[in-house]
């Protein structure tokens, strides 16, 4: 845990007395979607000495205003402090929900402000389109009715029942020559870029039917292939029964909350993003970040808007249906400035790129650490 803190020196009518409130928003942030309404997740302490014990105040945009204790049990902090040879109390944890209005959406602003008896550390403010990290449920009703792209589960699943379904609609053949050939390629990529290394646990976000298990696992500790297709994870599992290195793991279509932080030495997702919705994509790349060990890899790739195939690909795709009929899973572009500049606000270190003549821009970071 990195322990950040604001300091409060306090002076009154008296004169100059020393004390202080010490406080911390623990980070990322979480964007929690429960169809309606929204809501965001806080969480972190605030450590108030000798002046009474510390009060969340937080203003809506409306000017409405609510309070919240300061009373979880943060060991962590006591421990910081102790280092210090200061007493801050156990109880100095807190974690509360926000409601967001539902018409408000990613500019929604609240303020929070720290207080004890003495001191106020002045509003700090946040706006949804800022919290790194969403985590997204939906009930059953609402996703089944729900035909749109975002709808990665139910979209994947329709065009997955049998096992050359599913190889076409994430390839396009179903040849398993072509598909052990260019499983080969994706490992040359991946090791010119981000790595393999025999105690790497590996994670691959989109596995579809498990192309790159029979590649990769041989050469790690333990590859995980996820997936928001049950369908799609079943074809995988049969096809890799004898692989004793490999686990599945079913994803609900925007997150990676089913894998705990810290856990991945390396993620890769290939052939994917074109999938899935640029706001998608780069939750996808903040997850990665927080369930990567320090100083974990990351690999990400799609068809590539300014190569001269990959813009053939996008007109084709323009031209082939009508605005009304084109596919929930219809293939969408990135540039290499994208792929990078998501890389970068996810907090990625070493981001590098590879964009060449062909279709595809290949873009990499390491998490700091």
């Amino acid at each position: 845990m990195t322990i950040q803190t604001a300091t409060l020196p306090r002076t009154d009518g008296q004169g100059s007395t020393t004390s202080s409130l010490e406080f911390c928003f623990d980070a990322p942030h979480q964007w929690t979607f429960i169809h309606k309404p929204r809501r965001v997740q806080f969480s972190g302490w605030a450590a108030s000495f000798d002046d009474g014990p510390a009060r969340i105040l937080v203003t809506a945009a409306d000017g409405s205003r609510t309070e919240h204790a300061v009373s979880l049990e943060r060991p962590d902090v006591v421990a910081h402090f102790a280092s210090q040879s200061r007493d801050a109390p156990l109880q100095c944890g807190f974690a509360f929900e926000l409601e967001i209005p539902a018409e408000r959406g990613a500019d929604y602003v609240v303020q929070l402000e720290v207080v004890n008896d003495s001191f106020r550390s002045g509003p700090a403010e946040f706006r949804a389109r800022d919290f790194v990290s969403m985590h997204w449920e939906q009930n059953g009703a609402e996703r089944e009715a729900d035909t749109s792209r975002g709808n990665y589960k139910d979209t994947w699943n329709a065009v997955s029942d049998n096992e050359n379904s599913a190889k076409i609609s994430v390839a396009g053949y179903t040849d398993e020559a072509e598909f052990e050939r260019t499983s080969k390629f994706t490992l040359q990529v991946l090791q010119n870029s981000v790595g393999v290394n025999a105690d790497d646990t590996i994670l691959e976000i989109g596995c579809g039917v498990g192309r790159m298990a029979h590649t990769l696992s041989p050469l790690c500790q333990r590859w995980i292939g996820a997936d928001v297709s049950e369908n799609m994870l079943e074809h995988a599992r049969a096809r890799t029964g004898d692989l004793a290195n490999v686990d599945f793991q079913p994803l609900n279509g925007w997150d990676l909350s089913a894998i705990d932080d810290r856990s991945i030495d390396m993620v890769y997702c290939t052939v994917v993003f074109m999938h899935l919705d640029e706001w998608d994509r780069f939750n996808y790349i903040c997850e990665a970040m927080r369930v990567l060990r320090p100083g974990g890899r990351l690999y990400v790739d799609n068809y590539n808007l300014l190569s001269r195939e990959g813009w053939d690909f996008f007109m084709k795709n323009m031209l082939d249906y009508h605005p009304l009929q084109r596919p929930a899973n219809i293939s969408k572009s990135s540039t290499p400035q994208e792929l990078c500049h998501f890389l970068s606000m996810a907090g990625f270190e070493d981001i590098d790129h590879h964009a060449g003549d062909d279709m595809w821009v290949y873009a990499w970071g390491r998490k700091p650490g």
